[in-house]
């Protein structure tokens, strides 16, 4: 359907969702079934490279229900904010939930797919991009800006082991699946 509706009966189709993505071949308006391919790697995989580039840079991720106020800063600089009072205990996955709210927000406002494979060089010259993270802390994002989405066409740019099935895979062994 997508394809007709771009006014072709043949391409690719890719649908990347939050743990999977697919390349679906279309020929004739027809799905190609047996050319299907999956990998299971999606956008919970940018959101966890977004943390791990945060841990590495030392960069404080507060959620947004915790913050009564803040101060605007100059980029790199501490932020300044105030905490909520009374604020209710909350269980540690809706804590999780919520920062991993603010990895998908830097994943959709800084990551850019480039529409060649990257080389470092590429990567250092590429104009940055700045995001403001809820505590009010400001960033500019260079060359991880499109390392982290390289990921999941090349797993070499991937930084960490994760788990698959309750399994921990390195992610040099994970493979693309025909079926």
């Amino acid at each position: 359907m997508l394809s007709f509706a771009n006014g072709r009966t043949a391409g690719l189709i890719l649908d990347s969702g939050a743990s999977q993505t697919s390349a679906v071949p279309v020929y004739d308006g027809y799905c190609v079934s047996h050319a299907v391919v999956r990998s299971p790697i999606g956008g919970d995989l940018i959101a966890e490279q977004c943390r791990i580039m945060c841990e590495e840079q030392k960069i404080e991720i507060v959620p947004a229900y915790k913050i009564a106020s803040k101060l605007v800063v100059n980029e790199n600089e501490p932020s300044v904010w105030t905490p909520k009072k009374n604020l209710p205990e909350v269980t540690k996955s809706f804590d999780e939930y919520m920062r991993k709210q603010v990895f998908e927000d830097l994943a959709v406002s800084v990551l850019q797919c480039c529409d060649t494979p990257i080389d470092v060089e590429f990567a250092e010259k590429l104009p940055s991009s700045p995001f403001c993270f809820p505590c009010g802390f400001s960033r500019e994002f260079q060359a991880d800006r499109v390392k982290i989405p390289e990921g999941l066409f090349d797993l070499n740019y991937l930084k960490v082991f994760f788990s698959l099935s309750g399994i921990w895979v390195q992610y040099s062994l994970w493979h693309i699946t025909t079926f």
